[in-house]
């Protein structure tokens, strides 16, 4: 595993796999790079998959007191490692797609608004997938999308 060093120095651990545009895996606030292992395996093929370990999580460290501002530092560290940066939202110009698994309303109504507040963002709703999508199923979704 490799590891970039965030903000206020906490090292975040994350394979890179593949070769191709850049693609951020955000796992679940539980995750330690393992949930999202299969799809980055499913991307790789055309992409350069960059899979995370939370903050505070599997090989990833951490630093109190927690700040969601710190797992956003994090994220900002590896899109700088992947050769981009970061946007607020309503200033993004990039293609976006907003993906959701469909069932929790929590998840639905979040997702619903980033969409709404990125400028010409997708959102794609993969109904029956729950939590936890199936990586085949969200794979066929992410490649049409940026393939174009």
């Amino acid at each position: 595993m490799s590891r970039v060093t965030s903000r206020d120095g906490t090292p975040i651990a994350y394979d890179r796999q593949g070769a191709g545009p850049p693609v951020i895996l955000v796992g679940g606030g539980l995750d330690d790079g393992s949930e999202n292992a299969p799809l980055a395996a499913e991307l790789a093929d055309r992409f350069t998959v960059y899979n995370y370990a939370r903050r505070g999580r599997g090989e990833s460290g951490d630093t109190e007191p927690y700040a969601v501002e710190r797992e956003l530092e994090d994220l900002e560290a590896l899109i700088g490692q992947a050769g981009g940066s970061a946007d607020r939202l309503a200033t993004i110009t990039q293609p976006t797609l907003v993906l959701t698994g469909g069932g929790a309303e929590f998840f639905e109504l979040a997702a619903d608004a980033v969409a709404a507040a990125v400028p010409g963002a997708e959102r794609v709703v993969l109904e029956g997938q729950g939590h936890v999508a199936d990586p085949k199923a969200v794979a066929t979704v992410l490649q049409r999308f940026l393939n174009g």
